[in-house]
């Protein structure tokens, strides 16, 4: 399984930056690369959600499934 970790540094005040990062449906406005991303499991955001993701990479189009591994409000 391929890790990733993204770090990124806004002038905003963090509960404004949190509350869009943690929306889903905001994903494709703050991740690299990212075209679609859908729920595959039900509810809300939390540790073990899983989301179908379709990202550009280098010219072609990658599916993958990702997981939220730590999710901390």
């Amino acid at each position: 399984m391929q890790v990733s970790n993204l770090t990124i540094f806004i002038n905003r005040p963090v509960d404004e930056v949190f509350t869009f990062a943690a929306n889903p449906e905001n994903f494709v406005d703050w991740i690299p690369g990212l075209v679609a991303n859908k729920a595959v499991s039900p509810g809300p955001l939390e540790t073990g959600s899983r989301y179908s993701q379709d990202y550009m990479v280098a010219g072609q189009l990658e599916e993958m499934t990702a997981q939220i591994s730590t999710f901390a409000p």
